[in-house]
């Protein structure tokens, strides 16, 4: 009697152990399982073309439909032209004289010609947005009070590239990344952008929405417009024919 007890305990032993290798390589293969996946999805963030890489490389006559692929709706299109022409009536001379003998012409290339890998339609942010003395609004600079482009203190610590590669990179990109990417940029809620929460949410939630992210700073729909505006002009000269890029 007292060896079958035995030999029922040693069994139950057995099978106690068992089952504990057993979780235990389930376990293991399953936060494999996990890591490989996320491993996976890092290599085709990394990986990931941007759609719109050449929408730089511009012209006059491109103005609606880089407006268009940069994200904004019917509406603000017309109105993005329509500041665009303004601009041009008003600073046109201005604009051109910024790209005649610029004294870091190396940081305008890197910023405006991509030579660095920036993306213009973000880094312009970075030489034509301003940010007040309370650091509390950010702004698109006035061409007729500026004599000469440069890189803002605002951008030096703001996440310009993380930004774009978090909305603009994603696996599942919005059409409107690039409206949204900057106006993060330009409300100064780069964290919300970069955490993916709301209004720059996606998935299950329908989070994403541009009416959230207009309503995070005042003004912010129409600053949205003028920067753009401003930067395709900016653009158009630098890749003109004899342009500051094409040399």
């Amino acid at each position: 009697m007292r060896n079958r007890l035995w030999a029922v305990a040693g069994f139950s032993l057995g099978l106690l152990g068992l089952n504990g290798y057993l979780l235990q390589q389930e376990e293991e293969n399953y936060f494999r399982h996990m890591d490989a996946q996320k491993e996976e999805a890092e290599v085709l963030l990394s990986t990931n073309t941007d759609p719109l890489m050449d929408t730089y490389q511009t012209r006059s006559a491109n103005r609606e439909q880089d407006y268009v692929s940069w994200g904004l709706d019917e509406a603000q299109v017309v109105a993005a032209l329509k500041k665009t022409r303004g601009l041009e009536d008003m600073h046109g001379k201005r604009i051109e004289a910024w790209f005649s003998s610029p004294s870091e012409p190396e940081e305008l290339r890197d910023y405006i010609c991509g030579d660095a890998g920036k993306k213009p339609r973000y880094w312009g942010l970075a030489l034509l947005v301003t940010e007040d003395a309370s650091g509390q609004r950010r702004r698109v600079i006035n061409p007729g009070k500026v004599q000469e482009l440069e890189e803002q203190d605002w951008s030096l610590k703001a996440p310009i590239n993380e930004v774009y590669r978090t909305l603009e990179l994603s696996l599942e990109r919005k059409d409107d990344a690039t409206r949204m990417g900057v106006a993060a940029l330009m409300a100064g809620e780069e964290d919300l952008a970069l955490e993916g929460v709301k209004p720059f949410g996606s998935g299950l939630v329908g989070s994403w929405s541009w009416n959230g992210a207009a309503a995070l700073s005042p003004g912010l729909d129409e600053r949205v417009i003028t920067y753009f505006a401003l930067l395709h002009l900016v653009l158009e000269e630098a890749w003109s024919e004899q342009g500051f890029c094409r040399l």
